[in-house]
């Protein structure tokens, strides 16, 4: 968009230069165009080529994990959120994480925490596909 309107206003000035013999100047506005969407075109190719080699190495967005982590703690029982793993596929996020509970939680309990936190996380990051592994507090972290 940015490149066409550059494009089109170096046209005018071309015209208007055609027009007026006396406005040498303007017959640069072709070359000054140019320029302007050779530097549009590289800083967009740029961009894109950081996108893919980000998408390559499977990069998650900045601060998702810790969105993520503070998601997780707001809810009731959980003592801690860690080994959080984040891919981006396309426009899908697969979510991999453990949560820290009192040991004395019930299964059924345990289980319910993290249907809320698979719910909380789906609201901010969809669509996703969220694993919660729970763990007892006291345990060691485990990374894999």
């Amino acid at each position: 968009m940015r490149s066409s309107s550059v494009v089109i206003l170096g046209l005018i000035g071309l015209s208007i230069a055609n027009s007026f013999h006396g406005l040498a100047w303007v017959n640069k506005a072709d070359s000054v165009a140019a320029l302007v969407v050779a530097v549009i075109v590289i800083y967009v190719s740029a961009q894109l080529g950081l996108r893919t080699v980000s998408t390559l190495l499977d990069t998650a967005p900045r601060g998702l994990a810790e969105k993520i982590e503070r998601i997780a703690a707001r809810v009731p029982g959980v003592v801690n959120a860690h080994a959080i793993r984040i891919r981006p596929s396309g426009a899908h996020t697969f979510i991999d994480m453990h949560v820290t509970m009192d040991g004395t939680v019930t299964l059924k309990d345990a289980h319910s925490a993290t249907e809320v936190i698979e719910n909380a996380i789906l609201k901010e990051i969809s669509p996703a596909d969220v694993t919660v592994h729970v763990e007892p507090a006291g345990t060691p972290k485990t990374s894999r």
